[in-house]
């Protein structure tokens, strides 16, 4: 299931039914592509958790999973 297919419902009217799936799968798939954050969902916001013993380290984890998520928005066309 990719975002494009989800974005291109055809047959749907109810745009909050769509809100909602679209949703559902960027969060699920960003969740996925975090390798030390934690990502959270409350109605449509989310936010992303991490931690670390320094503030290097910290600084390090954060990089990564931005360059994650970076290549995620990149791979799924948006900017």
């Amino acid at each position: 299931l990719s975002l494009a297919s989800i974005l291109d419902f055809q047959h749907s009217t109810d745009e909050a039914q769509k809100a909602e799936t679209v949703l559902s799968a960027v969060y699920n798939d960003i969740s996925i592509c975090l390798d030390y954050g934690v990502a959270r969902l409350f109605a449509d916001d989310m936010s992303l958790t991490f931690s670390g013993c320094s503030c290097p380290a910290l600084q390090n984890k954060m990089s990564k999973d931005h360059k994650g998520i970076a290549s995620w928005l990149s791979a799924n066309g948006l900017p």
